[in-house]
């Protein structure tokens, strides 16, 4: 088997790749020969049927989702004076 490496891919669409490899409970890297397999039309190799993902995989896939994400440096001023301020109100 050849080996790929993927350089610059987009924070978000790698945070969607984990969470899809969780849910089906897969590495990444399996996931992604999935996904290849059916972009390139070949039959991708069967997977017993089973649960759904449990909690503890979903919310480990949430957390690397929202870890994607830039954290803010003070609050942010969400309330109705600031939102609206300047649309004649």
């Amino acid at each position: 088997m050849a080996t790929l490496f993927l350089n610059n891919i987009p924070d978000e669409l790698l945070s969607a790749l984990e969470y899809l490899a969780v849910q089906e409970h897969l590495s990444v890297a399996e996931k992604t020969v999935r996904l290849l397999q059916q972009a390139v039309r070949l039959k991708p190799p069967t997977r017993p049927a089973g649960p759904t993902v449990s909690p503890e995989p979903w919310e480990m896939a949430w957390r690397a989702w929202a870890a994607g994400h830039k954290t803010l440096v003070s609050p942010a001023e969400d309330d109705r004076d600031s939102i609206y301020a300047g649309r004649g109100e």
